[in-house]
This record gives structure tokens, C-alpha cells and sequence, in this order.
């Protein structure tokens, strides 16, 4: 989907449809990188394809990797603003889902990232989420199925 100056992506996958290893938070930066590189395709660069490469099943679950990837090609895209929507972080398994939510946090504090690219993320409110999003935001949205009935 395209916006004036800017793209859209979005990982909104239903996690329960996946086996055990998929529901990854690498997974998900994944696939919002390769949508990325589908609308800008001259963002691959040689050094990634030589680390993807040289050491696929690595590159592609090293949340750290992946996420340095992700920053890099969007501050390299053309777009002056770049939505990416990551629903149901809660449904990654939960050692990665910290290190994404470290790197979103750490995004959120550099001032040549931040303005280029909105990160929208939805998730239930566990623990590690609720502290790890702390010092940021939130919007509060109840599940209407669970109101209490008189």
C-alpha cells in the first residue's frame, strides 16, 4: 500500500496458524523487511546477500541482525516516512520478544531514525511488554467481549 512520500508495512499475522518455532519476533522483523525490499528492491545490498548467504539460518533469527537490516534499508529508502504495524507482539515467543522490544525502544530514542519511521505495535499487556514499553506512550484499548454482564 502506498502513501504520498511514504509506505506502508505491516506484520499482522495470526500466529496461531504457525508451528511453535514461526511465532518469532525475527519472523516478524522478517516480514516487514521483506516488504521493504519488495517496494525497493535496490536496498539489497551486496553485504546483506552475502550474509544471508554465508549464514541463512543465523541471519534469519538473530533478532539483532535482522533489526540492523531493517533500520538501515529504511533509513536508505526513499520514502520520507515509512508505517509499519507489528500486531500481536504478545504471540512472540518470549526471549525475542524482549530483544524486539530493546530495539524498538532504542529506535525510539534516535533522532535520525524516530522521524522517518512510525512504528505502530499492538499486544496484549504481559509483564515483559507492559515494562518494556514503559517510559512510552500507550493507548488502552478494552476487549468488549470481556465486560463484566449483570
Amino acid at each position: 500500500m502506498h502513501l504520498s512520500d511514504g509506505i506502508w508495512l505491516s506484520f499482522e499475522e495470526d500466529f496461531k496458524v504457525f508451528k511453535h518455532k514461526q511465532k518469532s519476533a525475527a519472523n516478524a522483523i522478517c516480514a516487514l523487511l521483506r516488504q521493504l525490499l519488495e517496494f525497493y528492491p535496490e536496498l539489497i545490498t551486496r553485504k546483506m546477500l552475502e550474509k544471508f548467504n554465508n549464514d541463512r539460518p543465523l541471519y534469519v533469527t538473530s533478532v539483532a541482525t535482522l533489526w540492523e537490516e531493517f533500520i538501515d534499508a529504511n533509513l536508505r529508502a526513499p520514502s520520507n516516512e515509512i508505517i509499519c504495524v507489528l500486531d500481536a507482539l504478545d504471540e512472540c515467543q518470549e526471549p525475542n520478544r524482549f530483544d524486539l522490544i530493546k530495539n524498538i525502544c532504542e529506535y525510539a530514542q534516535d533522532s535520525r531514525i524516530a522521524p522517518k519511521i512510525k512504528l505502530l505495535v499492538t499486544s496484549r499487556l504481559y509483564s515483559d511488554v507492559k515494562h518494556g514499553f514503559y517510559d512510552f506512550e500507550k493507548v488502552m484499548v478494552k476487549d468488549p467481549s470481556r465486560r463484566k454482564r449483570r
